[in-house]
């Protein structure tokens, strides 16, 4: 994951996380390690829980998101893996910068 995205994640967690009552999420241990490559079709993925109940701050804030977004954790002996769907409805509108 590429430091753009990371620190996207950021932006969007650590608010929600202020505001949220206490949440907890269990990370799954990968039997193999995910392939860094911007797809999520590793095994890894396909069995863990996928999580995203965030709320919005713009343009409404508190308000369910206009956008879904989905996170999932899983690690191994040396690494935390963080994978991230960020959904849009109309992704030809989506600038590339």
């Amino acid at each position: 994951m590429d430091m753009k995205s990371f620190f996207i994640f950021l932006y969007l967690v650590i608010p929600t996380v202020a505001l949220c009552q206490t949440k907890s999420y269990t990370a799954l241990r990968a039997g193999e390690a995910p392939r860094i490559d911007g797809h999520l079709g590793d095994e890894c993925w396909q069995h863990t829980e996928w999580a995203g109940d965030f709320i919005q701050y713009e343009p409404v804030p508190h308000a369910p998101p206009s956008q879904q977004t989905l996170y999932a954790i899983v690690y191994d002996d040396d690494n935390l893996y963080v994978a991230i769907k960020a959904l849009d409805s109309i992704p030809a509108e989506i600038v590339r910068r």
